[in-house]
């Protein structure tokens, strides 16, 4: 009851409640491991970049990309206040440049509509072509049968003759 607490340890600069999804921070590489790296942001404990965080590319070991000590700006792609766990991503801040560059060759495809209409049309023609043979097939099949009518009509004369 009147107790009074000090520390000596300094406050985090950046608290729980100003952390969340998609805040960008710059930090410090604290630790290397083989699943990732730590990095310092300024919170109570440093947040994890997971190796398939750490570059667009595979990358089979961290300390390929980060050493310690390393100034790094990373994005804040989840945190569990419950666990004090900050899950970082510095692949989510390359990631923008890598859409757009997509969405520019995007455009030069055609949509699903485009490929639909496209294969519709052709559809149609091939059904207007075949309904084109086809009417040359029944005057073909005309003929024959007006040519079968008049050999029949001639070996019926030529019979009775």
């Amino acid at each position: 009851r009147g107790r009074i607490n000090l520390t000596m340890l300094k406050p985090a600069a950046v608290g729980w409640n100003e952390i969340a999804v998609n805040n960008v921070f710059g930090g410090t590489v604290v630790r290397v491991e083989k699943f990732g790296a730590f990095v310092d942001i300024g919170a109570e404990r440093p947040g994890l970049v997971h190796v398939s965080e750490l570059a667009n590319s595979y990358v089979g070991n961290p300390a390929d990309v980060v050493n310690v000590g390393d100034q790094i700006d990373v994005k804040v792609i989840g945190v569990n206040r419950r666990k004090k766990q900050i899950d970082l991503s510095v692949r989510a801040l390359e990631q923008p440049a890598a859409v757009q560059v997509e969405e520019e060759e995007a455009e030069d495809l055609p949509t699903a509509m485009e490929l639909a209409l496209r294969q519709a049309l052709e559809g149609s023609e091939f059904e207007i072509k075949k309904r084109e043979k086809a009417k040359h097939r029944s005057k073909k099949e005309r003929r024959r049968e007006e040519h079968e009518a008049i050999f029949a009509r001639t070996l019926q004369q030529h019979s009775k003759d």
